[in-house]
């Protein structure tokens, strides 16, 4: 597929690579989140519950976003599990328990990996590859990313 845009064939491969990257560390921390949604227990589980299903929901919308981006630019976003493996640099081990501030703790981390990871990509869409709105875009999906993070990390607080 072709583009209509002024940046290179080459610099849009390089950008839909990183870009499938990001995709792949979106869809491993979706797949803990709904692990932490379904097996959450304890005292507070209802609240738990939904919370973690409100930050699915946004990882979701995330991934379409990524996905979506990766199309724009004339290529096609890795869709199976296998590829998201091999490209994500987040852990898919997940630990062990049920308890909500274990899943908190994991998932802050994991976050935190991500927030990371595309802030050293922004230079490189924007510096190397001239692709300015691919670095807007990541941008703006770090900052949710900190938003989320906050969001956990404020529950670990007593």
């Amino acid at each position: 597929m072709t583009t209509s845009t002024r940046i290179s064939h080459q610099n849009n491969q390089e950008v839909a690579n990183a870009l499938s990257n990001v995709l792949a560390n979106e869809y491993i921390l979706l797949t803990k989140t709904k692990n932490a949604h379904w097996k959450v227990t304890g005292p507070d589980f209802m609240e738990k519950h939904h919370f973690f299903d409100f930050q699915i929901s946004q990882l979701d919308k995330f991934i379409d976003q990524v996905a979506d981006s990766i199309r724009a630019i004339g290529h096609y976003a890795p869709a199976k599990l296998k590829s998201f493996i091999d490209l994500t640099q987040q852990s898919v081990m997940t630990k062990e328990t049920t308890a909500g501030l274990g899943f908190i703790n994991e998932l802050v981390t994991d976050h935190e990996n991500i927030i990371k990871k595309i802030n050293e990509t922004i230079p490189m869409f924007t510096n190397d590859y001239n692709h300015h709105h691919a670095g807007d875009f990541i941008t703006t999906l770090m900052e949710e990313h900190q938003k989320m993070a906050w969001t956990l990390r404020s529950q670990l607080q007593a």
